[in-house]
């Protein structure tokens, strides 16, 4: 059993004064965080103000200003700041209220894999705590009906269970896994960062869910502050995403999804607008006639 202060948790904001201060004081009374690091992708004033006032009175609070490079980018940041002092990392999303200790996941870290808890969703933000890893058809399905082709049942209560993916807005790793993984993959501005990586960790062990409920996930207030950024920049992600996996037909593929995808969300009206969808269009071709020429967020 490892004492007190097992875990460093970093959490990636984007504008998100509305949240940050209960998920980081979520954090920091959590006897098992040695460190919470907040990297503010947007250096907000009204964000850094929040952590500041926090860090003034736990010295275990930090508070780092980044430019918008993406969500892996400010993960791997915040890493290198959390890594000395603790030998877990867990990366939470700026709108998750932690109610359970981390103590549980970063145990069962420290011997491999990637780790998550289930997270209980808002109603009006119904993400999934896991969910199988992509395939081509579930793909197809998703950009025509949205994600609920990902839906996963979380198990019996009080299990750990094997998963193909863990999702992001929760996840512990060992420190010396996630170097051996070479920590996120930056290409990934927004999106599909978290896929990749539990698709890298099966030779480390893996992906475990303790099927315990960890917390509250209020949902979408980076990406909403973000606009339709969020959108285009996550369909970026899914090409290099795809790309990376090297199936063959990929390029095919990966452009018929995106008329595809481009009709159904038009006609359906979907809440990122059509301006959105145009943009994430174009953006998408350019992207596979010219890979990684594509950037959307800074």
């Amino acid at each position: 059993m490892v004492g007190p202060g097992i875990v460093s948790v970093v959490i990636v904001a984007y504008k998100s004064a509305e949240t940050i201060e209960d998920c980081v004081r979520a954090c920091a009374t959590d006897p098992a965080v040695a460190a919470v690091v907040v990297v503010d992708n947007s250096s907000d004033e009204m964000t850094k103000a929040i952590v500041s006032k926090l860090g003034r009175s736990n010295p275990a609070v930090s508070y780092v200003a980044n430019s918008n490079e993406g969500f892996s980018k400010g993960c791997n940041l915040g890493a290198r700041h959390g890594a000395a002092k603790a030998p877990v990392l867990a990366f939470i999303n700026p709108d998750v209220f932690i109610s359970k200790s981390l103590r549980p996941l970063a145990q069962r870290a420290l011997h491999g894999g990637i780790v998550g808890g289930d997270i209980v969703p808002t109603l009006n933000y119904p993400w999934l705590s896991c969910r199988p890893l992509p395939s081509r058809i579930r793909e197809a399905v998703k950009a025509v009906v949205g994600p609920a082709v990902y839906r996963q049942k979380a198990g019996v209560r009080g299990d750990w269970r094997r998963v193909g993916q863990l999702m992001g807005a929760l996840l512990v790793i060992n420190v010396e896994v996630f170097k051996r993984l070479g920590g996120f993959d930056e290409r990934f501005e927004l999106y599909y960062e978290d896929v990749d990586i539990c698709e890298r960790a099966s030779q480390y062990g893996g992906c475990t869910l303790h099927t315990e409920t960890y917390g509250l996930h209020v949902g979408g207030v980076s990406s909403s502050a973000s606009s339709g950024r969020a959108y285009v920049a996550g369909r970026i992600s899914r090409i290099r995403y795809w790309r990376k996996r090297g199936e063959t037909g990929t390029d095919a593929y990966l452009a018929l999804l995106a008329v595809i995808e481009f009709v159904a969300r038009s006609v359906a009206r979907r809440s990122e607008g059509q301006g959105a969808r145009r943009s994430a269009l174009s953006l998408q071709f350019e992207e596979l006639r010219r890979p990684g020429s594509v950037t959307v967020l800074r």
